[in-house]
């Protein structure tokens, strides 16, 4: 019997924590409080895009190789072609050589007035003595592929084909007096360097 107290006991105590009493009032009712969760604002934009394809365009190399020349020699650093034309010339496939060193020069459209340095480390000029030649093609002892010619100092190998071509005295080298020599309106002579 006393389980059955202990039992009525127990169903009482629940039933008065839920709102249903012996009294027999109204149940009580519970409502949750309100929410006010809102989804935060969203403000994920793509980011802007900036790619544009860039092309350069060259004009058109219209102008005669001819035209190219040797311009300036700064010893142990570099050599300077410029084109003295009035077109655009491509320098493309043309070899610069200062014997036995030799460099083919890559695609580049030079526009008149523009100059082209080639690194001493592609191509020796040492101060003491030194030639550098400008050829059209491989063809190292044909004076139809030279283009132009500089020689200073003890000079060098290719003054031989330098002076069949019509484009340096024979046996002439620049006098050198400092770091440099050059001749920025091209030069056919040692008289033309400075």
């Amino acid at each position: 019997m006393r389980r059955w107290f202990s039992l009525l006991a127990v169903v009482a105590l629940v039933a008065a924590a839920c709102g249903g009493g012996s009294d027999g009032g109204a149940p009580a009712t519970t409502q949750p409080a309100p929410t006010t969760t809102q989804p935060a604002p969203t403000t994920t934009q793509p980011a802007p895009t900036t790619t544009q394809a860039t092309t350069t365009t060259q004009p058109p190399a219209t102008g005669s190789k001819t035209d190219l020349a040797i311009t300036e020699v700064v010893f142990g650093d570099h050599l300077t072609i410029t084109n003295l034309g009035d077109d655009p010339v491509d320098v493309g496939g043309l070899w610069v050589c200062n014997r036995p060193a030799y460099v083919r020069l890559a695609a580049q459209v030079l526009a008149p007035g523009e100059s082209l340095q080639v690194a001493a480390s592609k191509i020796s000029v040492p101060e003491g003595g030194g030639e550098v030649a400008l050829y059209s093609d491989m063809a190292f002892d044909n004076p139809k592929s030279i283009l132009d010619y500089v020689g200073w100092g003890s000079g060098g190998g290719r003054a031989t084909e330098a002076a069949d071509a019509g484009h340096w005295p024979a046996d002439e080298t620049v006098t050198v007096s400092g770091p440099s020599i050059s001749a920025p309106a091209g030069g056919a002579s040692a008289a033309d360097w400075s």
